[in-house]
């Protein structure tokens, strides 16, 4: 009886193993699109200046077929552009919604830590420079 429960936990050993491995493979995949996708936005000089004069209807003219392509292709379903002051611009999956805080986006230092020196310039920065407190 030993002998095929030995055999078991190898067999489950091996499956959990693949299954990380495969796991792994698709969660790269799925950064590499979303770090590609950011590259080609941030150097798009029409959607900065979009995005940095708060023009609505010029992010959604030069971004809904990305995320139309995104959507079908990738099954991407949100899309936002958002502020360092965490206040929403756009959201392409509902584009009427606008204007409030992202609350899941606040970060709270923990008690005693400093905050940086100063917070990014203009909204095209997206507050990247905050770091995220858990």
């Amino acid at each position: 009886m030993r002998g095929e429960a030995d055999i078991r936990d190898r067999d489950i050993a091996e499956r959990t193993d693949a299954v990380e491995k495969l796991f792994v493979q698709k969660l790269n995949k799925d950064a590499n699109l979303m770090i590609a996708t950011m590259r080609a936005m941030m150097t798009n000089q029409s959607i900065e200046r979009a995005f940095r004069d708060l023009d609505r209807p010029a992010l959604s003219h030069l971004l809904s077929p990305l995320f139309a392509s995104l959507r079908d292709k990738h099954h991407i379903t949100h899309l936002y552009f958002t502020g360092p002051d965490l206040i929403n611009l756009y959201r392409f999956h509902s584009p009427d919604e606008f204007g409030e805080e992202i609350e899941h986006l606040i970060r709270r230092p923990p008690a005693g830590a400093h905050r940086p020196a100063a917070a990014p310039k203009n909204r095209s920065s997206c507050g990247t420079a905050w770091p995220a407190w858990q």
